[in-house]
């Protein structure tokens, strides 16, 4: 999990970069933003899940 948040944080990078050509760059950063902060979010719950999983099934 830790390389995918890596890869996406490097590729997050990037488009904030690119973004900074376009038009209007202010609403495509707060876009990414928004993005960075929903997939974060998903990651940090695919791993909470799978620990609490791996907790279970060794205890039980």
């Amino acid at each position: 999990m830790l390389g995918a948040a890596l890869f996406w944080m490097s590729l997050w990078i990037l488009a904030v970069i690119g973004a900074l050509n376009f038009y209007l760059p202010s609403l495509v950063i707060i876009a990414l933003v928004l993005s960075l902060a929903w997939t974060s979010e998903i990651m940090r719950n695919v791993v909470n899940i799978s620990v609490k999983q791996s907790c279970c099934f060794v205890l039980s």
